[in-house]
């Protein structure tokens, strides 16, 4: 995909914006500027000569901005907000435009989850564990097909080493807490060499309570609807928490193991490498944000006669994806490069109700 464009720059004096009298310097008072092209490569390029949007968390930048879901973690990147529903579930949305229109990448290939369909499902993609999070805008992420019409967001984790690490092994280990809802973080992942071969692998944890918050858990609007809905027999203290939000604790826990193959010898070089990974994840979604709530279908009001107006709804989500990533680098031709990237996963998501 391709835009063409160009641009005429005009410069006006600073005190007016007339047009000089003489011809001649009005002449030199414009710029006609070359044509500018910006494409979506698929080629590596410095991100300082990238036209189209894209940015990129990383480093320290990335180890600040980190929180338990893709979507809080990139909450304050620009152009960015977020579906948060809790804890437990989290996504981004890029120019306003969320859902289906923006894809969510894991190393490249999609996250094999549920999450575009529903908000209140997690993206099952840990931030603690990212080397780096690509977010892509405009003409770029229609590499991606018609559903990142919104954007792009990619996270790196390099489960599947593609360098031979300095001193042949390199290590992290991260530890966080939460005072809100006393939440705990323990994350670590290490790179070992033996020769060319290189291995990897990472682990992490989480768990939190509910969310402690001041005062009642319903806003002002919610309280003065539900008084003059009930009148006098209203109670705010019967009807809603006070002091947290309940069913918005959370535990995760999940790793992964791989192992690479690093050849540089007769003018080629690259890596070829297979990786396995695994999540678990069990979260309560807040009251009144399940997308199946108090709105029964019409005509089946006496069957739930008596019932709650809303069930307490837990998601319990497991993954496992099995992922196999080579590269070659060389004179192959008409080509300098070549890449091959395939995953597997299999996914479940358990929807709990109630009891």
């Amino acid at each position: 995909t391709a835009a063409v464009c160009s641009a005429l720059l005009f410069g006006l004096p600073a005190a007016s914006h007339a047009q000089p009298a003489d011809p001649a310097a009005r002449e030199s008072h414009h710029i006609d500027l070359d044509q500018f092209v910006v494409t979506a490569s698929p080629l590596a390029r410095a991100l300082g000569q990238t036209i189209s949007g894209v940015s990129v968390l990383r480093g320290g930048e990335l180890r600040e901005r980190l929180e338990g879901s893709i979507g809080e973690t990139l909450r304050l990147v620009p152009g960015i907000s977020i579906t948060f529903f809790g804890p437990g579930a989290s996504r981004p949305i890029i120019r306003g435009l969320g859902g289906d229109r923006i894809r969510v990448l894991d190393d490249g290939l999609g996250s094999f989850d549920a999450a575009e369909t529903s908000p209140d499902h997690a993206v099952p993609i840990e931030p603690a564990l990212a080397q780096r999070i690509e977010i892509y805008r405009g003409p770029a992420s229609l590499l991606y097909g018609s559903s990142a019409a919104g954007g792009v967001v990619n996270t790196v984790t390099g489960r599947i080493p593609d360098i031979v690490p300095e001193d042949g092994f390199e290590g992290a280990v991260r530890y966080a807490h939460s005072t809100v809802n006393d939440g705990n973080e323990i994350a670590g992942g290490f790179n070992v060499a033996a020769g060319k071969l290189v291995f990897h692998g990472e682990g992490f944890f989480r768990d939190a309570d509910d969310y402690d918050i001041p005062g009642l858990n319903a806003s002002k609007k919610l309280l003065a609807e539900e008084a003059e809905e009930e009148g006098g027999a209203f109670d705010p203290n019967e009807e809603f928490t006070r002091g947290v939000v309940e069913n918005t604790d959370l535990e995760t826990k999940g790793g992964a193991g791989g192992a690479s193959w690093i050849f540089d010898s007769s003018g080629y070089d690259g890596f070829v490498g297979f990786s396995v990974s695994g999540l678990d994840s069990n979260y309560g979604v807040p009251a009144g944000a399940h997308g199946h709530g108090h709105e029964e279908e019409e005509g089946h009001e006496d069957e739930h006669e008596g019932e709650e107006e809303e069930e307490i709804v837990r998601i319990d989500l497991k993954q496992v994806r099995y992922d196999f990533k080579s590269e070659l680098n060389g004179d192959l031709g008409i080509f300098q490069q070549a890449k091959v990237r395939l995953g597997i996963g299999d996914y479940r998501h358990f929807e709990l109700e109630g009891d």
